[in-house]
């Protein structure tokens, strides 16, 4: 975001007649409204630019219940806040803060973030809505493998018989069977074989 200087373009300083033009920040360089250009900031100082006064900054509207602070950081994070930011510095860091509150909330920092996208298909999130989503879809889909995992645990026999039991019967004959050292297919087998020699079915 271009940002006003007090120095005084040189080169309008130097034309006839004179003319004082303030040199603006671009963020690569300093330029003025008349097309003057100045990439290097030791070469625009040797020139010896007028000083101008800064033009007075617009009063800033105070919401209500807010209250003004005050904190030091330093030079260059300001600088670069400004930059990124702009007008929403304000409004940014207040969200911030507000979320920095709830006891449940942390800060992930960019090389979280490198390691978390190699994690859901090398996409890279860039939000907490896009982190959320993620983690419902890796949820959603281990519940969908533990599903099909429980249907394909039904016990089996040879000839084609497949038996499909409860869940809480197909616990109890695991139950069984590592008690005894044994496969649940196999106790199921010996259960049911036993049932047809006692007629018990």
């Amino acid at each position: 975001m271009p940002t006003a200087t007090d120095l005084g373009c040189p080169t309008c300083a130097r034309s006839n007649p004179p003319v004082m033009e303030r040199l603006t920040d671009t963020g690569s360089g300093y330029s003025c409204s008349h097309g003057h250009r100045f990439m290097d900031t030791g070469e625009l100082m040797a020139s010896q630019p007028s000083k101008m006064p800064l033009p007075p900054k617009a009063p800033v509207r105070m919401l209500p219940g807010y209250v003004k602070t005050e904190i030091f950081i330093p030079g260059n994070l300001k600088q670069a806040l400004d930059s990124k930011f702009g007008a929403r510095l304000d409004a940014t860091i207040v969200a911030i803060c507000t979320t920095l509150m709830d006891p449940g909330a942390f800060v992930l920092s960019s090389e979280d973030v490198e390691q978390m996208s190699k994690y859901v298909a090398g996409k890279r999130v860039r939000h907490g809505s896009e982190l959320l989503g993620e983690v419902f879809a890796i949820f959603q889909e281990r519940t969908n493998l533990r599903e099909q995992l429980e249907k394909k645990e039904s016990v089996s026999f040879s000839g084609g018989l497949m038996v499909r039991p409860s869940p809480e019967t197909l616990a109890a004959l695991k139950q069984i069977a590592a008690n005894n050292g044994k496969s649940a297919s196999q106790i199921a087998g010996e259960c049911l074989e036993t049932a047809v020699k006692n007629n018990w079915l």
